[in-house]
């Protein structure tokens, strides 16, 4: 192999990989115009309602389920139920799994997977629904090595976000119109959530592990290989965006060139051999059976083998290294989508600074390798644009790329720059009467949302209500997508045998048959009334025992009566539309 062919290889090959680095980018342009990330409540608000269940879970082992009249207000209790044995200790070991598994998939395996793949049912283009994955989670924890107590945490966690996700959603829809869509909905969504955001009561901690966890997040949602059942699931529609997905098929179609050419040589060592074994059996007496002559044969083999090697070996190397690079890549995945949702969902707002600082290092440390190029020292970037540099369009987009890759991305994905995004994610009250009172949606103002919706009494947004030095934070029993959230969230802590307690405490004969309540019936994380597949919704005299009616849900209806002073005033203004 000369060394122009070589060259000639190598930069053919930067040209794929800069093209495949190009494409990545667009792509993950493309995927927030056509899914972009919706919260429904963003981490903090998740984080917090997860915790009132977590703080009544470990005190004493149980939790309390209360009992809700006709005017959705809470006048006695159903009973205290006995929490999960090992979901227990998971909780009271490991609240920094928990929190992180909250997060979800907003975060984990990463916000391109989780938006796209896990919250969406995709089935009808031959993907998964949610529930597929929330399943194949709890039985993985469940499985050796796996089987231990900050996995539990953390998928019990991730269950709690979708449990949140159910409520959070009808709630949140209802207000925008539907699911996040780039345009005026986009801004009615972020602007909501944020509110709400601000909204929501402080913790003590809101601190995120995945200590113990790295080693699942990585197998059982990452390492996708041929075969396996997490492979299957990154199929069909939802996993055009998903990094693990793009990779791992990309590693498996090398290790498939690399065991081509090793099948190869080892056809090449089997005729070299049995042409030497058949010399070593020639009998000196055999006139037919030429020793010199198989001997000669066998070295004529070795001399083909030995140009095929000449010709494909250093091939066959870099595609080793190759796929090196992507398996140190993806293993370090979940680290990075880790690092990422601690700056990105900072419960004090995203660290925008940091974002890019984690983006770029992972993209010059592994993506720019995962996508083919050599393992080399060198300026990636301008030798990307001396490659593409007689197609003009290309090259103005890395320079674009290159210059401002966050801005490029959200101007391609939102139409917005950091700097026109910043100003509603940092202060959606001073644009929540203009973003709220038009479009889609049930229109409401900051003063009716805070009357009827958050049940708080001030009027306004006022950073030191009434000289207090702090907001006014809503009280989730005095908030009912906030309140239903809680309830669930604590009834997916419960074994079986205790939800089937329950039931019988309120005279319903449907029996649970699942592992966890919050199995089985969830097929999209993003739509809404979701929940009324659930076990506990299939009678509505049950239903409306234990959750309080909210805005955006239509089941049910029947049994609620229209309150005269209603704990959750925001019924009201539902029912009366």
């Amino acid at each position: 192999m000369t060394k122009i062919s070589i060259y000639a290889f190598f930069k053919k090959t930067l040209y794929k990989a800069s093209i495949f680095l190009l494409a990545f980018l667009l792509i993950f342009s493309e995927f927030l115009v056509k899914s972009p990330p919706a919260f429904a409540w963003i981490p903090k608000t998740h984080v917090y309602l997860a915790e009132q269940a977590r703080d009544d879970a470990i005190d004493d082992g149980k939790v309390t389920i209360n009992k809700i009249n006709s005017r959705g207000e809470i006048i006695s209790k159903v009973g205290d139920y006995n929490v999960d044995s090992s979901i227990l200790q998971a909780l009271r070991s490991n609240p920094e799994q928990y929190r992180a598994g909250v997060i979800g998939p907003d975060a984990y395996p990463d916000l391109l997977t989780g938006q796209q793949t896990i919250h969406s049912d995709n089935t009808k283009t031959g993907g998964t629904n949610s529930n597929q994955w929330l399943d194949y989670l709890w039985r993985k924890s469940d499985e050796s090595p796996y089987k231990t107590l900050p996995v539990k945490a953390f998928v019990i966690g991730y269950l709690t976000h979708a449990a949140g996700d159910i409520y959070g959603h009808t709630f949140v829809n209802y207000f925008t119109g539907g699911k996040f869509e780039l345009g005026e909905n986009a801004l009615k969504h972020i602007v909501l959530e944020r509110y709400v955001g601000k909204r929501t009561p402080k913790l003590s901690s809101y601190d995120i592990s995945i200590d113990g966890v790295r080693e699942f997040l990585y197998r059982e949602m990452v390492d996708a290989r041929p075969g396996e059942e997490l492979y299957e699931l990154l199929k069909g529609g939802g996993s055009e965006y998903s990094v693990p997905r793009i990779f791992s098929k990309l590693r498996a179609e090398l290790q498939r060139d690399i065991d081509d050419y090793d099948n190869t040589i080892n056809k090449y060592n089997r005729r070299i051999d049995e042409k030497k074994r058949a010399a070593r059996d020639c009998d000196p007496l055999d006139f037919g059976c030429s020793a010199v002559a198989l001997r000669s044969q066998a070295a004529a083999i070795e001399v083909e083998k030995q140009g095929f090697i000449v010709a494909q070996g250093w091939k066959r190397a870099y595609k080793v290294e190759w796929r090196k690079d992507i398996e140190r890549g993806l293993r370090e995945w979940p680290v990075f989508s880790h690092d990422l949702a601690k700056a990105t969902f900072n419960p004090e707002g995203i660290d925008f600074d940091r974002v890019k600082e984690l983006s770029g290092d992972y993209v010059e440390n592994h993506l720019i390798l995962m996508a083919g190029a050599p393992d080399l020292s060198i300026d990636f970037l301008s030798v990307i644009k001396d490659v593409l540099s007689p197609i003009p369009f290309i090259e103005q987009q890395i320079e674009r790329i290159e210059r401002d890759l966050l801005n490029y991305l959200l101007k391609q994905g939102t139409g917005y720059t950091l700097e026109e995004i910043e100003k509603y994610l940092k202060n959606p009250e001073r644009y929540f009467d203009e973003v709220m009172g038009r479009g889609q949606g049930t229109k409401t103002s900051l003063e009716s949302f805070n009357r009827d919706t958050l049940n708080i009494t001030d009027k306004g947004f006022d950073d030191n209500f009434r000289g207090s030095g702090a907001p006014e934070f809503f009280n989730y029993e005095r908030f009912a997508a906030a309140y239903n959230t809680v309830v669930v969230s604590k009834l997916l802590l419960l074994p079986t045998n205790e939800i089937n307690r329950l039931l019988r405490d309120l005279d319903d004969n449907n029996t649970l048959t699942g592992p966890n309540i919050m199995l089985g019936f969830v097929k999209t994380l993003d739509g809404s009334n979701e929940q009324q597949k659930m076990l506990l919704a299939q009678q509505c005299e049950t239903y409306r025992q234990l959750f309080v009616k909210q805005a955006g849900e239509d089941f049910c209806l029947e049994s609620i009566a229209t309150p005269n002073n209603s704990t959750f005033i925001p019924i009201l203004g539902y029912l009366l539309q």
